[in-house]
């Protein structure tokens, strides 16, 4: 007794539950148009009640936050970057579908797109690591409440990640966790790598055959990768400002839509 000390891991931060909405989606045009609008997922992130899912999914515990840093770490955008379009308000969700021209509903409540046809999403779920279905189900209660429908798929790890790398993913839910290393590894903000969330596969083989193949980025995620490769000729100092400034960007454009993060979940 006494001779040992009890070290416990600390968490980075991140997030233990986020959506993420794929950039180059095609396989619906006007639906992969409205996925690419920050206005859109800005909306569906006012739209999810987050104190709700924690009580109900991470017992309490946790925060709702985007998947930045921790506030204790060095990379941490600051509070305002963390609690981003958290905040739950319906209203205000409502009114940035309307002002996107989505005000026509069907008789179920659905938003209708300029074709007539209802605004819907896919969101793919692994049941691994944490309770996504659970999260799923309750976020897509939330958005039918502001008119978009959603169709949950739980899919088998293999098929899910297949999707991902053939660009047929709409949305998917897992973590954010490399928020810590964004430089190295395979970094969820870097298009470039193979990793588990589909950001905008074309975008990486845009990167990755010089233009050849895959799509364009925008400039923002063209500024991302900026940073990083510029971190990676830098000092420890010039990586902290490199890292804060591919926070703000990621929370700004709301890429993946944050729901609730430092909570004890391991992984």
């Amino acid at each position: 007794a006494g001779k040992y000390k009890v070290i416990t891991w600390p968490t980075f931060g991140g997030a233990d539950a986020v959506i993420m909405f794929n950039q180059t989606y095609k396989g619906d045009a006007e639906m992969g148009k409205l996925m690419a609008t920050k206005e859109f997922r800005i909306a569906l992130s006012h739209a999810v009640n987050r104190d709700q899912i924690k009580e109900s999914v991470f017992l309490g515990l946790g925060e709702a936050r985007q998947g930045v840093p921790a506030p204790w770490h060095p990379y941490y955008p600051g509070d305002e970057y963390a609690k981003k379009y958290t905040a739950f308000d319906l209203a205000k969700a409502n009114k940035m579908l309307d002002d996107l021209g989505l005000s026509k509903k069907d008789a179920n409540g659905i938003r209708l797109l300029p074709s007539g046809k209802p605004v819907t999403l896919e969101l793919s779920v692994v049941p691994a690591f944490g309770a996504w279905p659970d999260v799923a189900q309750l976020v897509a209660k939330d958005w039918e409440k502001a008119g978009v429908k959603v169709v949950v798929q739980i899919r088998e790890r293999a098929l899910h990640f297949k999707m991902r790398d053939s660009n047929d993913l709409m949305t998917e839910i897992w973590n954010d966790d490399t928020t810590a290393f964004p430089f190295t590894g395979n970094a969820k903000v870097d298009v470039r790598n193979s990793v588990i969330l589909a950001l905008g596969t074309l975008y990486g083989q845009w990167f990755n055959t010089k233009g050849k193949e895959g799509e364009e980025p925008t400039p923002e995620i063209k500024k991302i990768i900026e940073l990083i490769d510029h971190a990676r000729t830098v000092g420890t100092e010039g990586q902290i400002k490199a890292a804060q400034e591919i926070y703000k960007i990621w929370a700004d454009q709301i890429y993946e839509i944050g729901i609730v993060g430092l909570t004890p979940m391991i992984q």
